[in-house]
């Protein structure tokens, strides 16, 4: 272990002059020692890294930094139990869950954008845009199915409005 990283045993400092560290800053303060790595630095939550030949499709939605939602892109779950003195807040949020997964085991890569669910007192909308790869007559049976289906599992009526494309590639925004 110790020779794979360049550590010997006799100086306790000697890791610091290793080429895995090489790149690094050392910032001493006092008796702390802080090191800060260009693996570190690089760290970026809620957004797509670029591949090399950008062949990596992004929705409009996607494409956006995480910072924008409520600007320029909009949140995936609408509701008010996120509010404080709502009550429910982890059920709904249990729910939201529970409503995605059955929307992917049942349309079945058939949905191409995110997901959208909307309360408005006592209903829940599902939205979404969905890929017209199956006969209309049994997105009607789908659509029926599931709202039946979700109403009473969740105790409250469930509506779903879904927009139909022909071509998966419609949504793309741009490549990265």
């Amino acid at each position: 272990m110790n020779r794979f990283l360049g550590i010997q045993r006799r100086n306790p400092w000697a890791y610091m002059n290793t080429t895995f560290l090489k790149d690094s800053t050392t910032i001493l303060s006092g008796s702390q020692i802080i090191l800060y790595d260009q693996s570190r630095q690089k760290c970026q939550a809620g957004r797509y890294k670029v591949t090399l030949k950008r062949n990596r499709p992004l929705t409009y939605e996607q494409a956006n930094k995480p910072c924008y939602i409520g600007v320029r892109k909009g949140w995936n779950s609408w509701n008010t139990s996120s509010l404080v003195g709502v009550s429910m807040t982890s059920e709904v949020t249990i729910d939201d869950i529970f409503i995605r997964k059955f929307l992917a085991g049942t349309w079945h890569r058939l949905f191409l954008s995110e997901v959208i669910i909307k309360r408005r007192a006592n209903m829940i909308h599902i939205g979404g845009i969905v890929n017209q790869a199956i006969p209309a007559r049994k997105y009607y049976w789908l659509i029926g199915y599931t709202e039946e289906l979700l109403s009473n599992l969740l105790k409250c009526p469930v509506k779903i409005d879904v927009q139909t494309t022909a071509d998966r590639n419609a949504l793309i925004y741009k490549y990265i």
